[in-house]
């Protein structure tokens, strides 16, 4: 025989026998678990954003302001107060969050309103993190917006 062909040979055999024992070592070695984050935790609710020097209508401007640089909707409910929905919708899922932005010439607050999606348990007052993550953005938004660091 040839050099090359004991070559091939060699080589299939390596092949073969790794293949067969692949499955075996498998089973020796420990289980391995992976742990998932875990997707829901405690509504998350800001400590009020500080205004200054500034009227009722122009807080109420920049918060809608920064709202609409997210693609939230604003909704003036009454003075002092803004309902903001956004709403993700993908062929698998449709999320919605609904917040309510209580503000004067002074100060702002964010308060969970409704949801859609998330898991939301009122009891537990549990919820999934990408809704927090919506509110944080909000939040950061919004202090950049009018400075309050």
């Amino acid at each position: 025989m040839t050099k090359r062909i004991l070559t091939k040979r060699i080589l299939t055999k390596r092949i073969l026998l790794g293949l067969f024992m692949l499955p075996l070592v498998a089973l020796l070695l420990p289980p391995v678990t992976v742990e998932a984050k875990p997707r829901l935790e405690p509504v998350y609710k800001p400590a009020s954003i500080s205004v200054k020097g500034m009227s009722k209508s122009q807080v109420e401007k920049g918060i809608k302001r920064a709202l609409y640089k997210r693609g939230w909707q604003a909704k003036k409910i009454n003075s002092g107060l803004i309902r903001a929905t956004y709403i993700k919708a993908s062929r698998k899922t449709s999320l919605k969050a609904v917040i309510n932005i209580h503000y004067s010439s002074k100060s702002i607050r964010i308060n969970y309103y409704s949801s859609k999606g998330f898991s939301y348990d009122k009891a537990a007052g549990i919820i999934h993190r990408r809704f927090n993550g919506w509110v944080k953005n909000v939040e950061k938004d919004l202090k950049l917006e009018f400075n309050d660091f």
